[in-house]
């Protein structure tokens, strides 16, 4: 747990290892067990968004820029932490977007809209206020591109569990 007074003082608690996982990693195994913490994923990383955490183990850094998802971290990598088939989706993560966005403040941006290259975000216009964006869950690919470009760091990469015929039965 993070427990720095200032972080404590301003609510900021955080669990260990809370950090979004590369891609491709496998869920059926603890990461965090399995990473010798090598760096041959960060090295191998052409966007250099891959660093390390104070704990020694690699995370991304959106605020370097977004993943191609080329899969040469994955490939780097000699342990068994990443799925050996890298055709299927690289994760669940998406975009969210944080109430200190710019729009909500009235000012005109789509920084994050023009960085999309899936073209998951989206305007919303009504009369009377700024156009605001909306976020296409199916459609964003959690790539980051937009974090690098948001000039009020409004824009945060989360876990997202698709819902599915399963999980909606179950309720979870």
């Amino acid at each position: 747990m993070d427990i720095q007074r200032r972080n404590f003082l301003r609510g900021r608690i955080s669990k260990k290892h809370a950090v979004l996982p590369l891609p491709w990693t496998r869920e059926d195994i603890d990461f965090y067990d399995t990473c010798t913490q090598c760096g041959d994923c960060s090295s191998a990383c052409p966007e250099g968004i891959i660093s390390v955490n104070k704990e020694g183990f690699p995370t991304i850094d959106f605020k370097k820029g977004g993943c191609v998802f080329c899969g040469d971290c994955a490939r780097a990598c000699s342990q068994s932490i990443f799925k050996p088939d890298l055709d299927c989706q690289p994760w669940h993560q998406i975009i969210s977007i944080e109430s200190d966005c710019l729009t909500y403040l009235g000012v005109a941006c789509q920084s994050c809209q023009d960085s999309c290259d899936s073209n998951a975000i989206k305007f919303k216009f009504a009369v009377g206020w700024t156009p605001r964006p909306v976020v296409n869950t199916e459609a964003c690919t959690g790539c980051g591109m937009c974090v690098q470009v948001c000039p009020a760091n409004a824009l945060n990469v989360i876990s997202h569990q698709p819902i599915t015929q399963e999980t909606y039965a179950h309720g979870t």
